[in-house]
């Protein structure tokens, strides 16, 4: 995957170490605010870290903005969804190994870059990276009410349960799968997008199988690794009419490389799906609304072609208008 690929020691230039984000603005709040040693530590080194392969541009939780759209000569004043995007990073170790001689270099990627791309337009995105989650994620429902939708992508569910005051200290902490079913419950949107550790993910590691998320998405999902590789490329034949989130969109899609397997619950609206399995599907829990995209956001599964169709703005703000019930 030439994504994951970190990039060649010394090639990442003083312009771009200049550009690193203020990890101040990750900074949401958990409780309880206890010190946490080893999460310190992790933040000085992302912040040595960050960088990577796109645009990595934090938003204050806390605000909300409106933005001008211009159609037909007419200045249209829209808000903005907030909205919280956790995970779509990674962190890398690479050896080389040279003759008699090796070295190791570290590196930071994300697709972030290809999110911002596609959904700024409607969307003020927080985005929270994958190595932050277990000790930024919002651990109340205070918090998560601060956003309108929030969209978990190729981070795991142990990621999300095990808070480094639980891991290190054994310390009693809010389950945040949990947390998130209830938020939606409570009239919340929450999304998931397919990946490796995602649903149930590579090697079965994802661990969202019988997690409480669960019952608050339109899968149920499988009890093993539940990915679909197809590196012949799968066409998907899509009817508009089928779901209010297809409204506008073409028959005809671009080529997907894979996906996660899962099963619909009863009751589940299944938008789009390949030799019967949900691709992408809706549900209702409780006030709140959920939605499962089984494949990814980004490359390898999401082809480049895909992720700048001249559809894409359309084909995620639907998804996001139907969640949050615009």
């Amino acid at each position: 995957d030439q994504r994951r690929r970190p990039p060649k020691y010394g090639q990442q230039g003083a312009a771009d170490r200049a550009a690193q984000p203020d990890q101040a603005a990750l900074r949401l709040p958990v409780s309880p605010p206890l010190p946490v040693p080893d999460g310190e530590l992790l933040q000085a080194y992302s912040g040595a870290c960050l960088g990577g392969t796109g645009p990595h541009r934090e938003v204050s939780p806390l605000r909300r903005t409106e933005s001008t759209d211009r159609t037909d000569g007419r200045e249209l004043d829209m808000k903005k969804y907030k909205m919280l995007f956790a995970g779509e990073s990674w962190l890398t170790h690479n050896m080389e190994v040279k003759g008699w001689d090796d070295f190791s270099v570290g590196g930071y990627g994300t697709e972030i870059g290809r999110i911002h791309a596609a959904m700024d337009e409607f969307a003020e995105i927080t985005h929270l990276p994958s190595h932050l989650v277990g000790e930024k994620f919002p651990s109340t429902m205070e918090e998560l009410k601060t956003y309108d939708v929030v969209i978990l992508s190729d981070v795991g569910a142990n990621t999300l349960l095990l808070h480094p005051l639980v891991f290190t200290q054994s310390v009693r902490f809010p389950n945040r799968l949990q947390l998130l079913a209830d938020y939606v419950e409570q009239g919340g949107a929450l999304g998931m997008m397919g990946g490796y550790m995602t649903f149930q993910g590579i090697g079965g590691k994802g661990c969202y199988h019988g997690s409480p998320i669960e019952k608050a998405l339109p899968v149920d999902f499988l009890p093993y690794d539940d990915r679909q590789e197809h590196p012949e490329g799968i066409d998907l034949k899509v009817d508009p009419q089928r779901h209010p989130a297809l409204k506008g969109l073409p028959e005809e899609w671009p080529y997907l490389l894979g996906y996660n397997k899962a099963v619909a619950k009863p009751g589940a609206q299944v938008a789009v799906e390949y030799q019967g399995d949900p691709i992408l599907s809706f549900y209702e829990y409780g006030k709140g609304r959920s939605f499962a995209w089984a494949s990814d956001c980004a490359p390898h599964w999401m082809p480049p072609a895909f992720c700048e169709w001249e559809y894409i703005h359309l084909f995620w703000k639907n998804m996001i208008d139907w969640v949050v019930q615009r």
